[in-house]
């Protein structure tokens, strides 16, 4: 399974955050979340899950929470691996 980095999406609408290259090519799945208070404009990404520039599995999903009056949809079970990149890291050496 490949490793990626993910991308910075927030200020962006989910449509513009799925068409990225990088979204793309890491076959990350952009889920809407729920919604909270932000001076961003409602339909534009206010937080993510995993954040930006931290691992995460080709496929994986992003959660972000949008501004309200946005719909909110539920997505499958996150898993966690704990220390995954540490020990991945530790092992090139």
């Amino acid at each position: 399974m490949k490793n990626y980095h993910v991308p910075l999406l927030t200020g962006l609408t989910v449509t513009e955050a799925q068409s990225r290259p990088d979204v793309i090519e890491a076959q990350f799945q952009i889920a809407e979340g729920g919604t909270m208070d932000s001076a961003l404009p409602a339909g534009q990404i206010a937080s993510q899950e995993p954040g930006s520039g931290l691992n995460a599995a080709a496929g994986s999903t992003i959660t972000n929470d949008v501004p309200p009056d946005s719909l909110a949809i539920a997505r499958s079970m996150q898993m966690v691996k704990k220390q995954w990149a540490a020990k991945r890291r530790k092992g090139r050496r």
